[in-house]
């Protein structure tokens, strides 16, 4: 049971991080293996993947495919209690450590995803996070952002706690964002501009959308730049060159042919 989705942005000129925070519940008896499977946005690249355990958010590390799916097999076969039955021969690795709740996230098809999340103990919950970047796919007069929420055609939701909320750096301050499908609130100081959305028993009606207007987009230099308000780690410079350059058209002859298939 998804009981808490919590999403939060940061959009400075093109470039997008999304980090994603979800609280699975358990309410049997057993302890579980979750399975969650979720779609990303084309071209989005996965920046990190952080499990709670013991009050601390534990970081995901990148290993080859196999070998994680491998080390996975060894999780659940250490934690599983030995019965007497045959075990069928599958090859796993132990990786002994001071982690004991892994998490596994793999790539399946197109932009979609899997993440796995061992054990889920019996009426307890496990709390997730992933992190993506993304560049905003253009369009007229501006960029578009896109935080994929497939609907359910039964209207069920999906979510008992929902939120999003927004930091949108680098728009012009005159110009309005536009959003959609849900009521978005909306606050501008300077050239910050910020998004809220909460709600309980969140139900998704499709796609969470910002259109983000970009004064003069015809311009052919930008130059952005973003440090974390918490005035932790490095800053970023971005530069955006989109020329101007003439088409080179060359002028030809074309004969057109039309035939007429009057077999019918």
């Amino acid at each position: 049971r998804l009981t808490d989705h919590k999403v939060t942005v940061q959009i400075q000129g093109r470039v997008a991080r999304t980090v994603v925070e979800e609280a699975f519940h358990n309410d049997t008896q057993h302890t579980m293996e979750g399975v969650y499977k979720f779609p990303l946005p084309a071209g989005a690249r996965i920046a990190a993947l952080d499990l709670l355990v013991d009050g601390k958010w534990e970081h995901g590390a990148v290993v080859e495919r196999q070998r994680g799916e491998k080390i996975w097999r060894g999780v659940i076969r250490n934690a599983t209690p030995k019965k007497k039955r045959r075990r069928p021969q599958v090859e796993y690795i132990w990786v002994p450590g001071p982690w004991k709740d892994p998490a596994l996230l793999k790539w399946t098809q197109g932009s979609k995803f899997e993440l796995r999340i061992f054990p889920i103990p019996k009426k307890a919950a496990r709390r997730v996070r992933i992190a993506y970047t993304e560049e905003l796919a253009p369009i007229p007069g501006g960029r578009r952002y896109v935080l994929p929420l497939a609907a359910d055609p039964s209207g069920k939701p999906r979510a008992e706690q929902f939120s999003f909320h927004a930091k949108i750096g680098g728009a012009h301050k005159d110009l309005a964002l536009r959003s959609g499908p849900y009521a978005l609130q909306g606050e501008t100081k300077g050239h910050l501009h910020t998004l809220r959305y909460e709600t309980t028993q969140f139900a998704p009606t499709g796609d969470l959308v910002i259109d983000i207007p970009v004064k003069d987009p015809t311009r052919e230099i930008r130059a952005y730049a973003y440090r974390d308000p918490s005035g932790t780690g490095d800053g970023y410079a971005l530069l955006t060159l989109r020329p101007d350059l003439p088409v080179a058209v060359k002028r030809r002859q074309m004969d057109l042919l039309v035939v007429v298939d009057r077999s019918y």
